[in-house]
């Protein structure tokens, strides 16, 4: 190996890296010449490869599959330490460590899109990443109650967004130039 993930990982990630130089950097990642990255700085991966362009966003979800797709199929009903699990560390490794929380990270912040802008989840984004995928749901938690989002892609290509935010709360509605987005629904608990 002539480097590591990690550390292009968190150049990305807090946005050290010239413009020019994203796409070497991409060239490393997908040569399979750097140290694989470990589930504890899955973080800054997503970080990094979510705001370094389209080509980045489709490496890290099939990337992300790689990795946690074994952990997932194998019918592990937890998060794994590593990605060798009970077989690493001389058959010590974690079948369930916060390390590996890095997808359901993923798919609340990156799949389903929600990001708090102001403290509280005052005001939020949602701004869904739909990646291959033809539909998702799921829940945030936030200190006023669960803000609810499900999407679906339409004949067209476009995404439908539903949000359900608890009374307070402003969703801000985005979308990447890859997952247009034609119709939002957004209702507010009363």
């Amino acid at each position: 190996a002539e480097g590591y993930e990690h550390i292009q990982a968190i150049m990305l990630a807090n946005s050290l890296v010239p413009e020019e130089k994203i796409s070497g950097i991409m060239e490393k990642f997908t040569s399979g010449k750097l140290r694989g990255i470990d589930l504890s700085a899955l973080y800054y991966l997503i970080s990094g490869l979510m705001k370094s362009g389209m080509a980045s966003r489709k490496y890290l979800t099939d990337y992300l599959r790689q990795i946690l797709d074994p952990i997932v199929l194998s019918g592990a009903t937890s998060l794994w330490e590593t990605r060798q699990g009970a077989d690493d560390f001389d058959y010590a490794g974690s079948l369930c460590h916060g390390w590996s929380c890095a997808m359901p990270y993923f798919c609340a912040h990156c799949l389903l899109g929600v990001t708090p802008l102001d403290f509280g989840f005052k005001r939020f984004e949602v701004k869904p990443y739909a990646a291959d995928l033809n539909h998702a749901s799921g829940e945030v938690p936030t200190p006023h109650g669960m803000i609810r989002v499900s999407w679906k892609r339409l004949d067209d290509g476009t995404l439908k967004v539903t949000v359900n935010a608890p009374e307070g709360l402003e969703c801000i509605p985005a979308q990447w130039d890859e997952c247009p987005v034609s119709a939002w629904e957004i209702n507010q608990a009363k």
